[in-house]
C-alpha cells in the first residue's frame, strides 16, 4: 500500500509539472509553434505481479509495453487510433512534423499520418523484451510480441511460450495452442526481418533445436565509445 501511494504521488508530481510546462507555453506564445510529443520508455508494476511489488520485469507486459503516446501540433487538429506503435516511430512523426524527409532505408511511420489522413496501418505486432546478447537456451521467454488482442512471450522452443490476453496476467497458452503458433510465427518472422543474426533466426525457426548459437551479433552499433562499456557493454558485446 505504502510503494502505491508513493507511486501516485510521483505520478501526481509529474501532472503538476507537465501542466505548468504546458501553461508556460501558453503565456509565453510558445504554443503557437511548438509542437510535443509525450511518450514512455515502458510502464511498471505497482503490485500486480506476484512476488514483485515495484520496478519493470521481464517478459515485459501489457501494463509495461502499452505506454501513451501523444502529439500535440498547433492547429494540426484531433484524432484518436489504436495504431500499433513503436519507439522507432518517433522520428518519422517528428520529422514530418519538421519537414524532413525519411530515408526509405529506415523503418519508422508517421503516426499522424495515421491517424489524421486515414493512412494504411504499418505494424501487425509490437516486439519488446531484452537485448539479444542476454538470451539464454530454447526453454527461456526470449523476447515478446503484441497484436491488439494478446501478448506472447516467445521461447524457441514453442512448448515454453506464453500466452496472455492484454490486460491479464493468465497464461492461457494451453488452451489456444492456434493463437501460440500463430502468433509466434509472425514474431519470429518479423525479429529475422529487423536483422537478427542468421545463426539465431535459423535456431528459431528450427524451434530451439540444438545448443544456442555462440558467437552472434547482437547489434549493429559498434564500435561503440569506451566509456559506454560500463552500462551498455554487456548488452551490446554479446555473450
Amino acid at each position: 500500500a505504502r510503494i502505491k501511494a508513493t507511486y501516485a504521488a510521483k505520478v501526481s508530481l509529474v501532472d503538476k509539472w507537465l501542466g505548468i510546462f504546458l501553461d508556460t507555453l501558453d503565456e509565453t506564445g510558445l504554443a503557437k509553434n511548438t509542437a510535443i510529443l509525450l511518450t514512455a520508455d515502458h510502464g511498471t508494476n505497482v503490485g500486480d505481479r506476484p512476488g514483485q511489488p515495484f520496478g519493470k520485469s521481464g517478459p515485459p507486459r501489457a501494463n509495461e509495453s502499452h505506454v501513451p503516446f501523444l502529439v500535440h501540433v498547433p492547429d494540426g487538429g484531433s484524432g484518436r487510433s489504436d495504431a500499433i506503435v513503436q519507439p522507432q516511430d518517433v522520428f518519422a512523426t517528428l520529422a514530418a512534423i519538421g519537414g524532413a524527409a525519411v530515408p526509405d532505408t529506415l523503418e519508422s511511420h508517421d503516426v499522424l499520418k495515421i491517424v489524421q489522413a486515414g493512412a494504411e496501418e504499418r505494424r501487425e505486432i509490437a516486439l519488446a523484451g531484452a537485448a539479444v546478447g542476454v538470451w539464454r537456451g530454447a526453454e527461456q521467454v526470449l523476447f515478446s510480441a503484441y497484436d491488439k488482442e494478446w501478448r506472447i512471450g516467445v521461447a524457441a522452443d514453442p512448448a515454453h511460450c506464453q500466452l496472455e490476453r492484454l490486460g491479464t496476467q493468465e497464461d492461457v497458452a494451453a488452451d489456444h495452442p492456434d493463437v501460440v503458433e500463430r502468433l509466434r510465427a509472425a514474431a519470429v518472422e518479423e525479429i529475422i526481418r529487423r536483422g537478427l543474426d542468421p545463426q539465431l533466426a535459423e535456431w528459431l525457426r528450427n524451434d530451439g533445436q540444438g545448443e544456442m548459437p555462440k558467437g552472434i551479433r547482437v547489434t549493429d552499433a559498434h564500435s561503440a565509445p569506451p566509456t559506454w562499456r560500463s552500462y551498455f557493454g554487456y548488452n551490446y558485446t554479446g555473450p
